[in-house]
């Protein structure tokens, strides 16, 4: 596997080709950064021609994230270009929506693979990647919520219960990681402007807050401790 020759730092992304995750990858490529970045969108062989106008050099990765094989593929990815340069950004983006109602119309079979990825995906990379962001003493953490997180949402079960168990585990791990030089950041994504909130997530990310949340009206929204469920 060849490894990039560069002195950028280096971020990795899931869901690159995704609304948000592909605004998040050039916002990384427009702050100085170079990428790892996968979907299982054939789109993203498109992106390095995208991003190179910035400088950015990425390896992209065209995997089925909702898959082990997927997932495995991604990290060993990850962790030979680690092996010769720090893993600086890591955003976990990658998620499915499954809409209808849970008892008499969602099928099992998409509502698993739902879980697979936003969830059980989500502890796999996570729980791969971290021990080397301890072990250089230095990383930024970015996992996407949604405020679908914060209530109830009829007609969307298993999608919202996945982003309530994201905003948990991302404030559980950031308390468990304070004294490692590793901060985690949740994004709490809506309905809103694709770029604006790729923009805040990047933000609160590079600044190390626990989480925020864009709204095309208010733009940049911290939100309050009290908010967490």
């Amino acid at each position: 596997m060849e490894t990039m020759q560069s002195q950028r730092p280096l971020a990795a992304i899931t869901g690159a080709c995704s609304a948000i995750g592909y605004e998040l990858a050039r916002q990384f490529a427009q702050h100085g950064y170079d990428l790892i970045a996968v979907s299982e969108d054939d789109g993203i062989e498109r992106l390095a021609g995208e991003l190179a106008e910035h400088g950015c050099q990425l390896k992209a990765l065209q995997l089925d994230m909702a898959t082990l094989e997927g997932q495995r593929a991604f990290v060993r990815a990850v962790q030979w270009e680690a092996e010769y340069r720090p893993l600086d950004a890591l955003a976990i983006h990658a998620s499915v929506g499954v809409c209808g109602e849970f008892a008499r119309e969602t099928p099992l079979d998409e509502e698993l693979s739902l879980l697979e990825l936003d969830v059980l995906g989500s502890v796999r990379l996570t729980k791969a990647l971290l021990p080397h962001m301890i072990k250089q003493r230095h990383g930024r953490v970015l996992l996407s919520s949604s405020k679908a997180a914060l209530h109830a949402c009829p007609y969307e079960a298993v999608y919202a219960a996945s982003k309530a168990f994201m905003l948990s585990f991302a404030g559980s791990l950031r308390a468990e990681l304070k004294d490692t030089g590793v901060s985690v950041t949740a994004l709490l994504a809506g309905d809103g402007d694709a770029a604006l909130t790729a923009r805040t997530g990047f933000r609160a990310l590079m600044a190390g807050e626990e989480r925020a949340s864009a709204s095309v009206f208010m733009g940049y929204e911290r939100m309050p401790l009290a908010t967490a469920v």
